[in-house]
Protein backbone atom coordinates (compact mmCIF):
# COMPACT_ATOMS: atom_id res chain seq x y z
CA UNK A 1 0.00 0.00 0.00
CA UNK A 2 1.44 3.41 -0.81
CA UNK A 3 2.27 5.69 1.50
CA UNK A 4 0.44 8.63 2.04
CA UNK A 5 2.76 10.88 2.68
CA UNK A 6 2.21 13.62 5.62
CA UNK A 7 -0.20 16.55 6.81
CA UNK A 8 -3.39 17.78 5.14
CA UNK A 9 -3.08 21.47 6.82
CA UNK A 10 -5.70 23.14 8.27
CA UNK A 11 -4.42 26.15 7.63
CA UNK A 12 -3.80 27.00 4.00
CA UNK A 13 -0.54 29.20 3.30
CA UNK A 14 0.34 30.41 -0.23
CA UNK A 15 3.96 29.13 -0.95
CA UNK A 16 5.74 29.72 -4.16
CA UNK A 17 8.12 26.60 -5.29
CA UNK A 18 11.19 26.97 -7.29
CA UNK A 19 11.67 25.07 -9.90
CA UNK A 20 15.01 23.48 -10.14
CA UNK A 21 16.66 21.46 -13.17
CA UNK A 22 17.38 18.75 -10.49
CA UNK A 23 17.08 18.71 -6.64
CA UNK A 24 16.42 22.31 -5.81
CA UNK A 25 19.46 23.92 -2.97
CA UNK A 26 20.61 20.18 -2.18
CA UNK A 27 23.52 21.55 -0.59
CA UNK A 28 21.30 23.89 1.27
CA UNK A 29 23.58 26.82 0.99
CA UNK A 30 21.13 28.95 0.14
CA UNK A 31 18.46 30.12 2.59
CA UNK A 32 15.58 32.85 2.69
CA UNK A 33 12.72 34.67 4.62
CA UNK A 34 9.41 33.55 4.19
CA UNK A 35 5.97 34.01 5.36
CA UNK A 36 4.69 31.89 8.27
CA UNK A 37 1.54 31.74 10.11
CA UNK A 38 2.89 34.15 12.97
CA UNK A 39 5.28 35.61 10.62
CA UNK A 40 8.28 35.46 9.22
CA UNK A 41 10.88 32.83 9.34
CA UNK A 42 14.28 31.53 7.25
CA UNK A 43 13.46 28.43 5.25
CA UNK A 44 15.87 26.66 2.71
CA UNK A 45 15.17 27.99 -0.51
CA UNK A 46 13.09 25.40 -2.66
CA UNK A 47 11.79 24.19 0.44
CA UNK A 48 8.69 24.02 2.30
CA UNK A 49 9.26 23.23 6.04
CA UNK A 50 7.47 23.27 9.73
CA UNK A 51 8.97 26.52 10.41
CA UNK A 52 5.62 28.10 9.03
CA UNK A 53 3.95 27.13 12.33
CA UNK A 54 6.07 28.70 14.46
CA UNK A 55 5.75 31.03 17.17
CA UNK A 56 9.00 32.18 17.68
CA UNK A 57 10.31 29.97 20.19
CA UNK A 58 11.60 26.87 18.58
CA UNK A 59 12.48 26.21 15.18
CA UNK A 60 12.48 22.70 13.74
CA UNK A 61 14.55 23.36 10.85
CA UNK A 62 17.43 25.46 10.93
CA UNK A 63 20.83 26.09 9.36
CA UNK A 64 23.96 24.12 10.45
CA UNK A 65 27.86 25.08 9.94
CA UNK A 66 28.33 21.02 10.45
CA UNK A 67 27.98 20.25 6.94
CA UNK A 68 29.69 17.42 5.06
CA UNK A 69 32.12 17.21 3.12
CA UNK A 70 34.11 19.68 4.64
CA UNK A 71 35.22 21.05 0.70
CA UNK A 72 31.76 21.11 -0.56
CA UNK A 73 29.68 24.43 0.70
CA UNK A 74 29.25 25.92 4.28
CA UNK A 75 26.08 25.27 5.94
CA UNK A 76 23.83 21.66 6.20
CA UNK A 77 19.89 21.37 7.27
CA UNK A 78 19.25 20.31 10.68
CA UNK A 79 16.06 19.17 11.33
CA UNK A 80 14.86 18.56 14.98
CA UNK A 81 12.06 17.73 16.63
CA UNK A 82 10.30 19.00 19.83
CA UNK A 83 7.63 16.64 21.64
CA UNK A 84 6.21 19.71 23.77
CA UNK A 85 4.68 21.03 20.71
CA UNK A 86 4.17 18.03 18.28
CA UNK A 87 2.12 16.73 21.53
CA UNK A 88 -0.42 19.77 21.72
CA UNK A 89 -3.92 19.85 20.79
CA UNK A 90 -3.37 23.14 19.06
CA UNK A 91 -2.92 21.78 15.13
CA UNK A 92 -0.89 24.68 14.45
CA UNK A 93 1.19 24.75 17.11
CA UNK A 94 1.82 20.56 16.99
CA UNK A 95 3.06 21.19 13.68
CA UNK A 96 5.84 23.71 14.83
CA UNK A 97 7.12 20.75 16.62
CA UNK A 98 7.35 18.31 14.05
CA UNK A 99 11.03 17.81 12.28
CA UNK A 100 9.88 17.84 8.69
CA UNK A 101 10.71 19.66 5.33
CA UNK A 102 9.97 18.93 1.64
CA UNK A 103 10.43 20.31 -2.08
CA UNK A 104 6.87 21.61 -1.72
CA UNK A 105 3.58 21.13 0.12
CA UNK A 106 1.35 17.60 0.43
CA UNK A 107 -0.06 15.36 -0.23
CA UNK A 108 2.85 14.24 -2.81
CA UNK A 109 2.30 16.26 -6.43
CA UNK A 110 5.73 17.32 -8.57
CA UNK A 111 7.42 19.90 -7.05
CA UNK A 112 10.69 20.62 -9.46
CA UNK A 113 11.59 19.61 -13.23
CA UNK A 114 14.19 16.80 -13.69
CA UNK A 115 16.07 15.91 -15.81
CA UNK A 116 17.70 12.57 -17.13
CA UNK A 117 16.52 9.07 -16.18
CA UNK A 118 18.13 8.60 -12.41
CA UNK A 119 17.78 5.64 -10.63
CA UNK A 120 18.83 6.51 -7.23
CA UNK A 121 19.53 9.52 -4.52
CA UNK A 122 22.21 10.24 -2.73
CA UNK A 123 23.44 12.19 0.34
CA UNK A 124 24.80 12.23 4.05
CA UNK A 125 23.23 12.31 7.14
CA UNK A 126 23.99 12.07 10.79
CA UNK A 127 21.07 11.31 13.06
CA UNK A 128 20.36 11.18 16.92
CA UNK A 129 17.40 9.48 17.74
CA UNK A 130 15.24 9.34 20.90
CA UNK A 131 12.63 7.16 21.56
CA UNK A 132 12.50 4.76 18.82
CA UNK A 133 11.78 7.74 16.32
CA UNK A 134 12.83 6.43 12.75
CA UNK A 135 14.17 8.70 10.23
CA UNK A 136 12.25 9.29 6.84
CA UNK A 137 13.91 9.96 3.07
CA UNK A 138 11.17 9.71 0.55
CA UNK A 139 11.27 10.80 -2.97
CA UNK A 140 8.57 10.34 -5.69
CA UNK A 141 8.90 10.70 -9.53
CA UNK A 142 6.21 11.68 -11.68
CA UNK A 143 5.02 11.39 -15.30
CA UNK A 144 2.51 14.28 -16.07
CA UNK A 145 1.72 14.11 -12.55
CA UNK A 146 1.50 10.39 -12.32
CA UNK A 147 3.54 8.94 -9.55
CA UNK A 148 6.00 6.50 -11.74
CA UNK A 149 8.65 5.57 -9.04
CA UNK A 150 9.67 5.93 -5.06
CA UNK A 151 12.02 5.55 -2.71
CA UNK A 152 12.68 5.84 0.55
CA UNK A 153 15.32 5.62 3.53
CA UNK A 154 13.56 4.30 6.74
CA UNK A 155 16.26 3.72 10.29
CA UNK A 156 16.14 4.25 13.56
CA UNK A 157 19.38 3.35 13.80
CA UNK A 158 22.03 6.16 15.53
CA UNK A 159 24.36 7.53 13.10
CA UNK A 160 26.82 10.40 15.35
CA UNK A 161 28.97 10.56 12.36
CA UNK A 162 28.41 11.91 8.94
CA UNK A 163 27.85 8.73 6.83
CA UNK A 164 26.56 8.65 2.99
CA UNK A 165 23.04 7.16 1.93
CA UNK A 166 21.92 5.68 -1.10
CA UNK A 167 18.33 5.23 -1.43
CA UNK A 168 17.29 3.18 -4.94
CA UNK A 169 14.56 4.07 -6.77
CA UNK A 170 11.53 2.05 -8.18
CA UNK A 171 12.21 0.99 -11.85
CA UNK A 172 10.24 3.26 -14.39
CA UNK A 173 10.49 4.12 -17.67
CA UNK A 174 10.49 8.01 -17.88
CA UNK A 175 9.75 10.60 -15.44
CA UNK A 176 9.32 14.35 -15.85
CA UNK A 177 9.71 15.66 -12.04
CA UNK A 178 9.79 15.16 -8.47
CA UNK A 179 9.37 15.43 -4.79
CA UNK A 180 11.25 14.99 -1.74
CA UNK A 181 10.20 15.28 2.06
CA UNK A 182 12.84 14.65 5.19
CA UNK A 183 11.95 14.22 8.55
CA UNK A 184 13.80 13.46 11.73
CA UNK A 185 10.64 11.07 12.54
CA UNK A 186 8.58 8.77 10.75
CA UNK A 187 5.93 11.14 9.29
CA UNK A 188 3.90 8.53 6.83
CA UNK A 189 0.68 10.01 7.98
CA UNK A 190 -1.11 12.65 10.47
CA UNK A 191 -1.67 9.75 13.33
CA UNK A 192 2.20 9.81 13.70
CA UNK A 193 4.06 11.71 16.17
CA UNK A 194 7.53 12.17 16.64
CA UNK A 195 8.57 10.01 19.94
CA UNK A 196 11.42 11.96 20.72
CA UNK A 197 13.45 15.05 20.07
CA UNK A 198 15.56 13.60 17.37
CA UNK A 199 17.91 15.30 15.46
CA UNK A 200 18.68 14.89 11.56
CA UNK A 201 21.47 16.50 9.81
CA UNK A 202 21.18 16.10 5.46
CA UNK A 203 24.08 17.42 2.98
CA UNK A 204 24.64 17.63 -0.02
CA UNK A 205 21.42 14.93 -1.48
CA UNK A 206 21.05 14.78 -5.03
CA UNK A 207 20.44 11.97 -7.82
CA UNK A 208 22.70 9.16 -7.82
CA UNK A 209 25.22 9.79 -10.96
CA UNK A 210 23.61 9.10 -14.15
CA UNK A 211 24.38 9.67 -17.83
CA UNK A 212 21.24 10.47 -20.55
CA UNK A 213 22.37 10.44 -24.18
CA UNK A 214 19.48 12.06 -26.23
CA UNK A 215 20.03 8.64 -28.52
CA UNK A 216 21.41 5.32 -28.51
CA UNK A 217 21.61 5.39 -32.29
CA UNK A 218 23.04 8.10 -34.85
CA UNK A 219 23.21 7.64 -38.56
CA UNK A 220 25.74 9.49 -40.48
CA UNK A 221 27.44 10.71 -43.69
CA UNK A 222 30.59 12.77 -42.05
CA UNK A 223 29.39 14.64 -38.68
CA UNK A 224 26.62 14.41 -36.29
CA UNK A 225 26.03 15.48 -32.78
CA UNK A 226 23.93 14.30 -29.53
CA UNK A 227 23.19 15.93 -26.22
CA UNK A 228 24.08 14.24 -22.79
CA UNK A 229 22.23 14.54 -19.80
CA UNK A 230 24.36 14.06 -16.76
CA UNK A 231 25.51 14.69 -13.01
CA UNK A 232 28.94 13.43 -13.28
CA UNK A 233 32.26 13.53 -14.98
CA UNK A 234 32.03 11.21 -17.91
CA UNK A 235 33.84 9.63 -21.15
CA UNK A 236 32.97 9.14 -24.68
CA UNK A 237 34.96 6.54 -26.37
CA UNK A 238 35.14 5.21 -29.87
CA UNK A 239 35.47 1.56 -30.57
CA UNK A 240 36.49 2.33 -34.66
CA UNK A 241 39.72 4.35 -35.79
CA UNK A 242 37.78 5.81 -38.47
CA UNK A 243 34.83 7.70 -35.81
CA UNK A 244 36.47 10.18 -33.95
CA UNK A 245 34.45 11.47 -30.82
CA UNK A 246 34.83 15.02 -29.21
CA UNK A 247 35.05 15.59 -26.47
CA UNK A 248 37.88 12.77 -25.79
CA UNK A 249 38.64 13.78 -22.53
CA UNK A 250 36.77 13.78 -19.31
CA UNK A 251 33.70 15.81 -19.63
CA UNK A 252 31.61 17.08 -16.28
CA UNK A 253 28.03 17.61 -16.48
CA UNK A 254 25.92 18.33 -19.68
CA UNK A 255 27.46 18.48 -22.80
CA UNK A 256 27.27 17.57 -26.63
CA UNK A 257 28.93 14.78 -28.73
CA UNK A 258 30.30 15.14 -31.49
CA UNK A 259 31.29 12.34 -34.04
CA UNK A 260 33.04 12.74 -37.15
CA UNK A 261 33.79 9.94 -39.17
CA UNK A 262 36.46 9.43 -42.35
CA UNK A 263 35.25 8.50 -45.85
CA UNK A 264 33.34 4.97 -46.55
CA UNK A 265 34.84 3.51 -49.44
CA UNK A 266 33.46 0.16 -49.51
CA UNK A 267 30.19 -0.93 -50.52
CA UNK A 268 28.90 -1.59 -47.41
CA UNK A 269 27.70 0.20 -44.55
CA UNK A 270 29.84 0.15 -41.32
CA UNK A 271 29.39 0.97 -37.37
CA UNK A 272 30.92 2.21 -34.43
CA UNK A 273 29.96 1.65 -30.73
CA UNK A 274 30.91 4.95 -28.58
CA UNK A 275 30.36 3.77 -24.73
CA UNK A 276 29.82 6.64 -22.27
CA UNK A 277 30.50 5.79 -19.12
CA UNK A 278 31.91 7.05 -15.34
CA UNK A 279 32.38 5.99 -12.12
CA UNK A 280 29.82 4.13 -10.03
CA UNK A 281 26.99 4.32 -13.36
CA UNK A 282 26.16 1.62 -15.37
CA UNK A 283 27.93 2.94 -19.18
CA UNK A 284 25.78 3.95 -22.34
CA UNK A 285 26.44 2.69 -25.83
CA UNK A 286 25.49 4.20 -28.97
CA UNK A 287 25.63 2.65 -32.31
CA UNK A 288 27.30 5.00 -35.59
CA UNK A 289 25.85 3.88 -38.46
CA UNK A 290 28.11 5.58 -41.52
CA UNK A 291 26.46 4.25 -45.14
CA UNK A 292 28.51 2.80 -47.60
CA UNK A 293 30.00 5.32 -50.27
CA UNK A 294 29.60 8.33 -48.07
CA UNK A 295 31.96 10.96 -47.00
CA UNK A 296 33.45 11.80 -50.72
CA UNK A 297 32.87 14.22 -53.26
CA UNK A 298 30.89 12.60 -56.53
CA UNK A 299 32.64 12.71 -59.41
CA UNK A 300 31.56 13.20 -62.49
CA UNK A 301 31.17 10.82 -65.15
CA UNK A 302 33.72 11.79 -67.38
CA UNK A 303 36.25 11.54 -64.91
CA UNK A 304 37.12 7.87 -65.38
CA UNK A 305 36.01 5.59 -68.42
CA UNK A 306 35.40 1.85 -68.53
CA UNK A 307 36.13 0.07 -72.12
CA UNK A 308 34.59 -1.92 -73.34
CA UNK A 309 31.69 -3.05 -71.05
CA UNK A 310 30.45 -5.47 -71.03
CA UNK A 311 33.94 -7.04 -71.33
CA UNK A 312 35.32 -10.21 -72.45
CA UNK A 313 38.89 -10.88 -71.86
CA UNK A 314 39.76 -7.82 -71.13
CA UNK A 315 38.81 -4.22 -70.49
CA UNK A 316 40.12 -0.94 -69.44
CA UNK A 317 40.18 2.00 -66.78
CA UNK A 318 41.03 5.31 -68.22
CA UNK A 319 41.56 7.79 -64.99
CA UNK A 320 42.36 11.60 -64.47
CA UNK A 321 44.86 10.66 -61.76
CA UNK A 322 46.70 8.48 -59.49
CA UNK A 323 42.86 6.26 -58.00
CA UNK A 324 42.36 3.22 -56.38
CA UNK A 325 40.27 0.93 -58.39
CA UNK A 326 38.37 -1.97 -56.45
CA UNK A 327 35.79 -3.86 -58.14
CA UNK A 328 33.10 -5.71 -56.14
CA UNK A 329 30.31 -8.72 -56.67
CA UNK A 330 26.97 -7.99 -56.33
CA UNK A 331 26.94 -9.30 -53.01
CA UNK A 332 29.75 -6.97 -51.58
CA UNK A 333 32.85 -9.21 -51.83
CA UNK A 334 36.31 -7.58 -52.96
CA UNK A 335 38.15 -9.56 -55.57
CA UNK A 336 40.34 -6.75 -56.78
CA UNK A 337 42.23 -3.75 -55.87
CA UNK A 338 44.76 -1.78 -57.49
CA UNK A 339 46.39 1.75 -58.03
CA UNK A 340 45.59 3.00 -61.37
CA UNK A 341 47.31 5.95 -63.12
CA UNK A 342 45.73 7.41 -65.87
CA UNK A 343 45.00 4.18 -67.86
CA UNK A 344 45.12 0.57 -67.20
CA UNK A 345 44.09 -2.48 -68.56
CA UNK A 346 42.65 -5.25 -66.66
CA UNK A 347 42.27 -8.92 -67.94
CA UNK A 348 39.22 -11.02 -66.78
CA UNK A 349 40.29 -14.21 -66.63
CA UNK A 350 39.82 -14.45 -62.78
CA UNK A 351 36.75 -12.76 -63.20
CA UNK A 352 33.73 -15.22 -63.91
CA UNK A 353 30.41 -13.84 -65.85
CA UNK A 354 28.31 -11.90 -63.95
CA UNK A 355 28.09 -8.06 -62.84
CA UNK A 356 30.67 -6.55 -60.84
CA UNK A 357 30.69 -3.00 -59.28
CA UNK A 358 33.71 -0.64 -59.78
CA UNK A 359 34.70 1.76 -57.56
CA UNK A 360 36.86 4.37 -58.09
CA UNK A 361 38.58 6.37 -55.06
CA UNK A 362 40.44 9.27 -54.52
CA UNK A 363 41.69 11.75 -51.84
CA UNK A 364 38.30 13.18 -52.01
CA UNK A 365 35.97 11.80 -54.39
CA UNK A 366 34.51 8.34 -55.23
CA UNK A 367 32.68 7.24 -58.05
CA UNK A 368 31.27 3.76 -58.64
CA UNK A 369 29.94 2.04 -61.89
CA UNK A 370 28.36 -1.44 -63.52
CA UNK A 371 31.10 -3.65 -65.12
CA UNK A 372 29.63 -6.93 -67.42
CA UNK A 373 31.47 -9.70 -67.73
CA UNK A 374 30.89 -12.00 -70.44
Amino acid sequence: MKKQLLFTLTIIVAITVRLSAQIPNGGFENWETVSGYFGSCENPTGWVSSNIYSAGSFYAITKSTDHYPDSIGSYSIKIENNTTLSNSTNPVQSYSGRGFVSTGMPPPIPNFAISGHPTSVTGYYKYAPLNGDVILIYITLFKNGTAVSTGELESGNAVPNWAPFTITLSQYTTADSASILLAAYRSADLTILPLGNSVLYVDNIDFGAFITPSTNAVSLDTSAHIAVISNTTWTAVSDQSWLLVSPDTATKGNDTISFTATANSTITARTATVTVSATGVTSQTITVTQAAGTGFVTVGEDDFVIYPNPATSIFSINTQSLTTVQIYTLSGTLVLSKLVNSEECIPTNNLTKGMYVVKIITDNAVMTKTLIVE
